[in-house]
């Protein structure tokens, strides 16, 4: 999947958003929804017999925006997705000698995509959905004492597919679940080694299924705008890379990245305005 793949998905969701007027003669719903999260960050390596290499775990802000679009006496939904997150956390890991080490890891997030939601409008009929998203993470380990530094970017795409069920309902509050099915797939990282002379190699992870869920809690404020609360856990693995052999000027290695899974959760808070 590429950015131009999802760019035509982007037109597509515009060309929607222009003739849907005209296709279901109604005004479609429109909302824009900011959320801002709390998100714990949970990264662990493994080396080929399993043992855990390093651990980067603790929590960083984020922030997401989506605008909704619903069709079709709000039936067919349509959504745009953005996140960002960044911050710090902590790198409890080793050298290469085995020798412990601990720092810091500058960690950025940031992913887009696009959602499909079939809306069934029933109180115990789940809502089913589909959804396409591009992330990208950027990864620095801080350097301590002797100890350099290192940057990596990784970028992969996801496609899920799941269904939201209602749990509880009346005229202001909602209570509803989200679980999701995740498939990781195109992952890949690049390596900043332009200190060792080296420049940035690239390497191909491991594509691997996932998981989403997430618990909400809903109140309306007023028939344009909604609060909400919501708890989420996400988990999938990036598999090990091939070997690779990298030349500097005087000399050569072989790197690879190893198995690691992703555990991250978290909380947000959204203000929903309806239009």
């Amino acid at each position: 999947m590429t950015y131009n793949t999802l760019l035509l998905f982007l037109v597509h969701f515009l060309v929607l958003s222009v003739f849907s007027p005209v296709l279901y003669a109604q005004q479609p719903l429109q909302a824009v929804t900011i959320s801002q999260a709390a998100h714990y960050f949970n990264y662990t390596e493994f080396d080929d017999n399993g043992v855990e290499l390093d651990k980067e775990t603790g929590f960083i802000p984020g922030l997401q925006l989506s605008y909704l679009l619903g069709l079709g006496l709000n039936k067919h939904q349509l959504s745009f997705n953005i996140g960002y997150f960044q911050g710090q956390v902590e790198y409890d890991g080793q050298l290469q000698s085995g020798a412990p080490f601990l720092t810091d890891t500058d960690e950025t997030l940031f992913n887009y995509g696009f959602k499909y939601t079939l809306n069934t409008a029933l109180l115990y009929a789940p809502d089913v959905f589909v959804m396409l998203s591009q992330h990208r993470w950027d990864r620095g380990i801080l350097g301590r004492e002797n100890v350099s530094a290192l940057s990596e970017v990784y970028t992969w795409n996801e496609a899920a597919i799941g269904f939201m069920q209602k749990l509880y309902k009346n005229k202001k509050n909602q209570i509803a679940t989200e679980i999701s099915a995740l498939y990781i797939f195109n992952p890949e990282m690049e390596i900043d080694l332009r200190d060792f002379g080296f420049g940035r190699p690239e390497l191909s992870l491991g594509a691997s299924g996932g998981l989403r869920l997430q618990l909400f809690y809903h109140h309306n404020v007023s028939r344009r705008v909604r609060l909400s609360t919501a708890a989420y856990y996400e988990a999938w693995n990036f598999g090990r890379s091939a070997n690779l052999t990298i030349l500097g000027l005087s000399r050569s290695a072989i790197i690879f990245e190893p198995e690691s899974e992703t555990r991250h959760s978290g909380v947000k808070f959204s203000v929903e305005i309806l239009f």
